[in-house]
């Protein structure tokens, strides 16, 4: 699947990313997932995380979730802010949040491999 989400641009302050995304209406995550009612899966936010770091030019596989909360459905046409932290060198750690406005709709503490061999 070759979804995409709406990337704005990013700034970086410290070692915090804050970057706008928009969950496009049309996205094929949507489809079958609910037909009535729809919500973004949780893996299709893992996968908007991961596009994120392409986004900012920090190519990373994924390798554990050690922390994750998710606070509220993300629905089509949604409009969020990410926050998502450097990984820490040793360890590869990244805390992320997802806000609608203020409201948080997802945070998480995750760890990433560097996709550079």
């Amino acid at each position: 699947m070759s979804a995409r989400f709406d990337f704005g641009e990013g700034r970086l302050e410290d070692t915090t990313w804050y970057l706008p995304v928009g969950i496009p209406a049309d996205s094929p995550f949507f489809e079958g997932h609910f037909p009535e009612s729809p919500v973004l899966p949780a893996v299709a936010q893992l996968e908007l995380l991961r596009q994120a770091w392409d986004r900012l030019g920090r190519s990373a596989h994924l390798v554990a979730i050690d922390n994750l909360r998710l606070a509220s459905p993300l629905l089509p046409g949604d409009q969020l802010s990410l926050e998502i932290a450097l990984p820490d060198a040793a360890s590869g750690r990244s805390s992320f949040r997802l806000l609608r406005r203020t409201d948080e709709i997802s945070r998480g503490i995750l760890r990433w491999q560097s996709g550079e061999s």
